[in-house]
C-alpha cells in the first residue's frame, strides 16, 4: 500500500505524541533535526539545542516517562506538492496522570506547523506553540516553561 503525503505528514504528527509521551526525548528531538520548535517565538534551533531544552525542564516518572498522552484535533493540512511544502494548524491538549496527580488536563496549545519534503521524505522545519490553557504543569516540568 503506498502512502500519501497527507499519510507521511500524519505520522510525523503521531511520533511527536509518541515519543514524548513515551519519554523518548531524543527521538522527539530528532524530529526537529532539520528544523525548529518553540513556543510564542522562543525557538529551539535544530536537534542538540531542542534536546538540551527538554532535557532540563521535562520531568520524566520512575518509569522514564512523563506520563501524559498528547492528543491533537481539528488538524488543517494543507500541501503544495509542486513546491514539496505543507503547513498544519491544530489544536493540542496534554492530560496527565502520576502516582501524584489524578488524569487531568495539564495544558492546551494552538500548533502551528511547516513541512518541507527533501529527498523524498517530509519533515518538520517548525512547530510552534501559542498556550490556550495552562493547568498544574508542576508534574511535567522541573522548571516554569515560558
Amino acid at each position: 500500500m503506498q502512502h500519501t503525503d497527507r499519510d507521511e505528514i500524519l505520522k510525523l504528527l503521531n511520533r511527536y505524541s509518541f515519543t514524548l509521551d513515551s519519554g523518548d526525548l531524543d527521538g522527539f528531538a530528532e524530529l526537529f533535526a532539520h528544523g525548529e520548535w518553540g513556543m510564542e517565538g522562543r525557538m529551539h534551533q535544530g536537534k542538540e539545542a531542542l534536546l538540551a531544552g527538554v532535557r532540563s525542564t521535562v520531568l520524566l516518572q520512575s518509569d522514564r516517562t512523563s506520563k501524559t498522552r498528547h492528543m491533537f484535533t481539528n488538524i488543517q493540512l494543507e500541501i503544495n506538492n509542486e513546491a514539496s511544502i505543507a503547513t498544519c494548524k491544530r489544536y493540542g491538549l496534554v492530560v496527565q496522570q502520576t502516582a501524584d496527580l489524578p488524569l487531568k488536563p495539564i495544558f492546551s496549545a494552538d500548533y502551528f506547523d511547516t513541512f518541507a519534503k527533501e529527498e523524498d521524505v517530509w519533515r518538520f522545519k517548525k512547530c510552534e506553540l501559542k498556550r490556550a490553557f495552562v493547568g498544574d504543569l508542576s508534574h511535567q516540568f522541573s522548571q516554569e516553561v515560558s
